[in-house]
């Protein structure tokens, strides 16, 4: 028992004498984990609940904060904040990382008001300003 009682002061002036580690550590959403039974990709649920998948790899999302005190904003920012955003090509390619098979599938929407129909064109033209626009013939 007196040994030990000797060795208090020491430890707790070595204790004290200790430089804390910094630990910084960003959240990272990529995904890192697979099935027990089969070893498939697994999706990231929470990313498939906030993005939506269009056709040729484009994801989108919802405004940030389009549902916070939507009575104190005006007629004009609602509008603005019920639009959908387009990711851009580097936060696509973390997205379809993320996302497994299911969610890769293009789904033929099959519904009345299809919500994003509006999006697709934009995405499935191919050099469509390039190729309808005649140039003009130079005459010497």
């Amino acid at each position: 028992m007196l040994q030990f009682l000797n060795k208090l002061p020491s430890l707790a002036s070595s204790a004290l004498n200790l430089n804390p580690i910094k630990c910084v550590i960003d959240q990272v959403r990529t995904r890192i984990t697979c099935s027990k039974l089969n070893g498939k990709e697994k999706s990231v649920k929470t990313a498939m609940d906030r993005y939506f998948r269009l056709n040729k790899r484009v994801w989108i999302k919802a405004q940030p904060g389009y549902h916070h005190h939507l009575y104190l904003k005006p007629l004009e920012k609602r509008f603005i904040l019920q639009q959908s955003v387009l990711l851009k090509k580097r936060e696509s390619k973390m997205v379809e990382r993320m996302a497994g098979r299911y969610y890769k599938k293009i789904k033929l929407e099959n519904f009345v008001d299809q919500p994003f129909s509006l999006y697709h064109p934009y995405l499935n033209r191919v050099n469509q300003s390039i190729s309808t626009v005649k140039k003009p013939q130079f005459f010497p």
